[in-house]
């Protein structure tokens, strides 16, 4: 998702909840677990945040194009639930 130069991003937490979901294959490089476990960490620590945040590293999963099928089952069910 694209939030145009963060005003939106801001905007849309201002006014309500903001569930964000991170995932990344458990066999993906490294550096590609490591960054978004520290993105959704430092999203995580703010105060008075109404941010909804899930972090799902996929176990088994190795890449982009394997991560996905389960990433968008997971994802859907997340940010649909009431």
């Amino acid at each position: 998702m694209y939030f145009g130069a963060g005003t939106e991003f801001i905007d849309r937490l201002r006014d309500g909840n903001l569930k964000i979901y991170f995932s990344a294959g458990a066999q993906e490089k490294r550096f590609m677990v490591e960054d978004v476990k520290e993105l959704a960490e430092r999203l995580t620590l703010l105060k008075d945040s109404r941010l909804d945040i899930m972090l799902d590293i996929a176990e088994g999963e190795k890449n982009h194009i394997s991560v996905v099928p389960a990433a968008l089952s997971r994802s859907l069910r997340f940010v649909l639930k009431p």
